[in-house]
């Protein structure tokens, strides 16, 4: 046969090339083939781990008693319940009566 000339792509890399995504994996059109997707996993510091459990035992508690019954400085409490808040994790509420946290 003579030489050819041209450029051959596949369908998948197309699609990928279109659909402007990094990884073949997430075009492939079989879903055997696609890696199997874990659920979201939350990596939490040991003061947010500490904290965390405080919440739990809880429905609500007021913020400036989690705040004492923690233990933290002002700067790792800040970062504890910024992270908890950011990740989902726990929610800080306003009411009439002060601050809450509660676990999500």
């Amino acid at each position: 046969m003579p030489p050819t000339s041209g450029m051959g792509i596949g369908m998948d890399r197309l699609i990928m090339f279109l659909t402007n995504n990094q990884s073949i994996q997430e075009v492939l059109f079989f879903p055997q083939m696609r890696p199997e997707k874990k659920g979201p996993s939350i990596d939490l510091s040991p003061e947010e781990k500490d904290v965390l459990a405080i919440i739990t035992k809880v429905e609500k508690v007021g913020l400036n008693e989690l705040k004492t019954q923690s233990g933290l400085s002002n700067k790792k409490w800040d970062k504890t319940i910024k992270g908890l808040t950011k990740k989902e994790v726990a929610k800080v509420s306003k009411t009439d009566e002060g601050l809450f946290v509660e676990a999500l």
